[in-house]
């Protein structure tokens, strides 16, 4: 018997074929896996990230837009130039010319919750104004935040504190950068009270400001209008005797 090469050669390639479908039969496909879900991987913030406008500056943001916000050169006379200065930026709108009745002969009626206390043009809740602070040859930047103004009106005062707010320091020690104290404060320009708070009322609310002349003297010198004013006044005395 002679055995041909090409016949048996074609003959195994059917076995060969049959064989891999058969393995392929015994196997199923993989089914292919389902699309994961996209709230299997919830979003994640990192609150302590250095990003450029995380939920830390945003909620600062926000909340620094609802502020009167006015940077002083520490003096009245700063504010008063900025009032009257066409320069169209977002102070304008709070500091403009005072028409409040504050002070004034004839006080208009201002409808608030207190009906002997007003606010003015350039003293209102919510205002911050900045400066330095000078000791020595050492200059400390200071911030204060006015929470709460009830200012009187001509020859009416209140018990409450006509001014409260939080002043701030920074750089006054290694330890602590920044301090900040609640203050209240009664404003001291008409009759009830006067600069020298030993001629006050005797009131328990208003006993804890008083302190003695010569303090009340060192404190209020350092201000321009106040030194001119006592200075004048000394010498008037000295001419009446």
């Amino acid at each position: 018997m002679i055995n041909n090469p090409k016949v048996d050669s074609v003959a195994e390639k059917p076995k060969a074929v049959t064989s891999k479908q058969s393995e392929q039969a015994a196997s199923p496909e993989p089914t292919p896996a389902p699309p994961v879900s996209r709230n299997q991987y919830p979003i994640t913030f990192n609150l302590t990230s250095t990003a450029p406008f995380h939920l830390h500056d945003r909620h600062r943001y926000l909340q620094e837009q609802d502020l009167y916000k006015c940077a002083s050169r520490d003096s009245l006379s700063s504010l008063q130039q900025l009032a009257h200065t066409p320069n169209g930026s977002t102070r304008k709108k709070y500091i403009v010319e005072d028409q409040s009745p504050y002070s004034s002969e004839n006080p208009v009626i201002v409808t608030s919750s207190y009906n002997h206390t007003v606010c003015t043009n350039y003293l209102k809740p919510r205002m911050q104004f900045t400066g330095y602070q000078i000791s020595g040859y050492k200059r400390y930047q200071v911030t204060v935040n006015l929470k709460t103004v009830d200012l009187p009106k001509k020859d009416c005062t209140s018990l409450s504190p006509h001014l409260s707010g939080f002043l701030s320091i920074r750089g006054l020690t290694n330890q602590h950068p920044e301090i900040s104290t609640y203050f209240e404060a009664y404003a001291v320009n008409h009759k009830e009270l006067g600069f020298l708070s030993s001629s006050w009322k005797d009131e328990p609310v208003l006993n804890e400001y008083k302190a003695t002349d010569q303090t009340d003297l060192e404190h209020w010198i350092n201000f321009p209008s106040f030194r001119q004013l006592f200075l004048m006044s000394q010498k008037k005395r000295s001419q009446l005797n």
